[in-house]
């Protein structure tokens, strides 16, 4: 989360209450983002179950270990 407050896409309320309270709001630029993360999800809605069927029937499996290890 550090990482998108860093880039300016999330700003971080620090609240002085016991136990400590922070939230979290998308700053514009962070709002900008919405509409094609809007776009992935309705993708991964589509296709995710065929992604993971072609993950499922494509992984190789492990390969024979020889030695044990340590």
């Amino acid at each position: 989360m550090r990482n998108f407050e860093t880039a300016g896409l999330v700003e971080r309320t620090v609240y002085p209450t016991v136990p400590p309270r922070v939230e979290y709001a998308l700053t514009g630029l962070g709002e900008s983002l919405l509409p094609s993360l809007q776009t992935l999800a309705d993708w991964a809605i589509n296709f995710g179950r065929e992604v993971a069927e072609n993950t499922k029937l494509n992984q190789r499996p492990a390969p024979v270990r020889l030695i044990k290890p340590a």
